[in-house]
């Protein structure tokens, strides 16, 4: 999974959903593993290429 293609998920849904959508199983899990991959929060990633803020 890319992020890209988190992204383009997260347009469609809350956090909850790409968690679970995805397999993280949570929305603590997702986001640790985002930081840590990409060093920015989904929100932060967001803000800045674009996309919906939940």
């Amino acid at each position: 999974m890319r992020p890209d293609d988190l992204d383009n998920r997260s347009r469609q849904g809350t956090v909850d959903r790409v968690a679970r959508d995805t397999g993280f199983g949570s929305t603590v899990s997702l986001r640790h593993h985002f930081d840590r991959v990409l060093g920015t929060s989904p929100a932060a990633h967001r803000a800045q290429f674009g996309g919906a803020a939940q």
